[in-house]
C-alpha cells in the first residue's frame, strides 16, 4: 500500500462571504510501503467565485495572480489528480487535520461532480495521530511539529507541494509511534470547529466548577441566542459532542513536586507586573468598619510581592509582611526599602516568627488557600492581641465569568498542571466556619477589574504557578491557544477584560 500525503491551499473569505472557499492548489507526495518518496503531484487551480487572490493568501503562499489566471479549473485538475492516485494499487491518504480532504469534497460537489471516489477513500488524520503520540491535547501547526523533531521548514512553506513534502518527512519520522489502525472515511458534519470547541469548553468549565447539566438545560443556559439549532442534524451532532464530553472522566492532573512556599519563585516578574491590586473601597472598609488604623500593627501573611502590603502602608499602618518564598519576599523588600512601617519577616502562616500578641489585625490576601487551616488558626490566635480580627481576601474572577474569561478558564483546565487542586474556590463554607470563632464568619464583596493587551494577558497567565513555563511540554500550544482567544475577544482598542469580585471573609478567632 502507498501513502499519499496531501496538502491544499484555498482562497476566499471564510467569515465575510456566503460564497464557498475554493481550492487553488493541490500538492501531494507518494510514499511506497517502505516509506520512500517515489512520486509527487502539483497543480494550481483557477477558482470560480474568488478569481482574484486576497492579500493574505498572496503573502502566505507566495502564489502569483498570473499563475492562477493561467491555471486549469477544478474539474480538469481533480480528474488528473484522481488519475495520478490510481497509479497505486491501493493507497491511504494522509492529511494534517481534516480540512484538506473536506475542501476537495466540497469543491467536487460545488462543480456537480461525483464524490464517490473521495467518500470511499481511506484517510488518516496525521495531526490527531501526532498529538496522540505526544500526549498532547491542543492542535499544533505542522511547522511547529517538524521543528519539534529537528526539521526546519523550507522557505516555500505554505505552498501545497512543499507543505506535503514537509508533512511526509514528519510522517516518516514519527511513523513507528503512530497508531495506524485509526484509518477513517470522510463523514459529513453539520457543525463547524468553532461550535464544537465551544460545546467542549462550556462543558469542561461547568464540570470543573462542580456543575452537572442535562442537554436541554444546557442549551437554554449556554446555546440560546449563540448557536442556531434550527437544523435537526446540527442539533443532534452538538448533542453527541455534549454527551461524549459529559461521559469523560473529570481529569485529575498530577500535582507538581513543588510545595506551596516555592511555587512562585520563577513567576515573580510577571506576578509584580500583571497581578491585580485591590479596590480602594475594600481598604476603606477595613479601616472604617473593621478597626484597621494608622496606629495598628498588621500582619500580612503570605504577603508575596507586597501588593496588599502597599495598600496598608499607604494608610500609615505598621505592616509585618510574612512570606516564606525568598524571591517574592525580596521583591517586596526592594520595593519598600526605607518605607516607614514596613517590616519583612521570613515565615509561614503556620509559623510566622512573630511574638505573642504582636499584632492587632491579620490579613491574608490571595494566600489562605495555601495554608494548613488548623495549624494556621492556632498560630494566628497566638500572635493576635485580644479582640483582634482576621480578614481573608481574594480577587475572584471565577464568579463573574465573561466571554473572555470563560474561554480563559477552559484554557486553564486544558493546560494547568494542578489547577483544579490548588484553586482557591476549593475552600468550602464549612472551612470558614471551622476557622472563625463559633462559626461566625461574615463576607463582603467589591467590584474590581483589569484590562490587558496581548502582552498583559500573557503575563497574567504566566504569573500562575500551575501553568507550564517556557521550555516545558504544552507551553507553545498553550500560548497559541491564548493568542487565539485573545484575538477572538479583544475590543477595538486591543483590550480584554478580567472582571473580578473582591471577596473579604472576616471575623474573630
Amino acid at each position: 500500500m502507498d501513502y499519499i500525503v496531501l496538502d491544499i491551499e484555498f482562497n476566499g473569505r471564510k467569515f465575510a462571504s456566503d460564497k464557498p472557499m475554493e481550492v487553488i492548489e493541490i500538492g501531494a507526495v507518494r510514499l511506497d510501503d517502505k516509506l520512500r518518496r517515489v512520486d509527487e503531484f502539483s497543480s494550481l487551480v483557477k477558482p470560480v467565485y474568488f478569481a482574484k487572490l486576497n492579500s493574505f493568501i498572496r503573502q502566505k503562499t507566495g502564489i502569483e495572480q498570473e499563475g492562477i489566471d493561467r491555471a486549469p479549473g477544478f474539474p480538469a485538475v481533480i480528474r488528473d489528480f484522481i488519475g495520478w492516485l490510481r497509479r497505486s494499487d491501493s493507497f491511504l491518504l494522509l492529511t494534517w487535520g481534516g480540512e484538506d480532504l473536506k475542501r476537495i469534497i466540497f469543491d467536487t460537489r460545488m462543480h456537480k461532480l461525483d464524490d464517490s471516489f473521495w467518500m470511499s477513500a481511506p484517510y488518516y488524520d496525521l495531526l490527531k495521530g501526532y498529538l496522540r503520540s505526544k500526549g498532547l491535547t491542543n492542535d499544533v501547526s505542522v511547522e511547529a511539529a517538524v521543528r519539534e523533531i529537528g526539521i526546519e521548514p523550507g522557505a516555500a512553506a505554505h505552498r501545497a507541494l512543499e507543505d506535503a513534502k514537509m508533512t511526509a518527512d514528519l510522517f516518516v519520522s514519527v511513523f513507528a509511534k503512530l497508531d495506524m489502525s485509526r484509518t477513517q472515511f470522510f463523514k459529513d458534519t453539520f457543525t463547524n470547529a468553532k461550535e464544537r470547541r465551544l460545546i467542549k469548553q462550556w462543558v469542561r468549565t461547568m464540570r470543573s466548577r462542580g456543575g452537572a447539566l442535562d442537554w436541554l438545560p444546557f442549551t437554554e443556559a449556554f446555546l440560546q441566542g449563540k448557536l442556531a439549532l434550527d437544523d435537526p442534524r446540527k442539533a443532534a451532532e452538538l448533542k453527541e459532542i455534549f454527551d461524549a464530553e459529559m461521559a469523560k472522566p473529570v481529569p485529575v492532573k498530577p500535582a507538581k513536586a513543588l510545595d506551596s512556599t516555592k511555587r512562585f519563585t520563577s513567576r515573580v516578574g510577571n506576578y509584580v507586573k500583571f497581578r491585580p491590586s485591590y479596590p480602594q473601597q475594600a481598604i476603606d472598609f477595613l479601616y472604617k468598619e473593621l478597626g484597621f488604623a494608622a496606629a495598628s500593627a498588621i500582619a500580612d501573611v503570605g504577603s508575596g510581592t507586597g501588593i496588599f502590603t502597599s495598600l496598608l502602608l499607604d494608610r500609615g499602618s505598621r505592616v509585618y509582611a510574612v512570606e516564606p518564598n525568598d524571591a517574592m519576599r525580596e521583591a517586596a523588600e526592594r520595593q519598600f526599602a526605607g518605607r516607614p512601617g514596613f517590616v519583612s519577616r521570613i515565615g509561614t502562616a503556620e509559623q510566622t516568627g512573630l511574638d505573642d500578641e504582636a499584632v492587632d489585625r491579620i490579613v491574608c490576601a490571595q494566600s489562605f488557600h495555601w495554608f494548613d487551616q488548623e495549624k494556621t488558626k492556632a498560630e494566628f490566635a497566638r500572635v493576635l492581641r485580644p479582640g483582634g480580627i482576621v480578614a481573608l481576601v481574594w480577587n475572584n474572577w471565577h464568579s463573574v465569568l465573561n466571554p473572555f474569561t470563560t474561554d480563559y478558564e477552559a484554557l486553564l483546565n486544558n493546560f494547568g498542571n494542578d489547577y483544579q487542586r490548588v484553586r482557591h474556590t476549593n475552600i468550602q463554607a464549612s472551612d470558614f466556619e471551622r476557622f472563625f470563632k463559633d462559626g461566625a464568619v461574615r463576607k463582603i464583596t467589591f467590584g474590581n477589574s483589569q484590562h490587558f493587551d496581548l502582552e498583559g494577558v500573557q503575563g497574567r497567565l504566566l504569573s500562575s504557578s500551575y501553568i507550564p513555563e517556557e521550555g516545558e511540554p504544552q507551553y507553545d500550544a498553550m500560548i497559541d491557544e491564548l493568542r487565539r482567544i485573545y484575538a477572538k475577544h479583544a475590543d477595538g482598542n486591543g483590550q480584554v477584560a478580567f472582571d473580578y469580585v473582591t471577596d473579604i471573609y472576616y471575623g474573630e478567632l
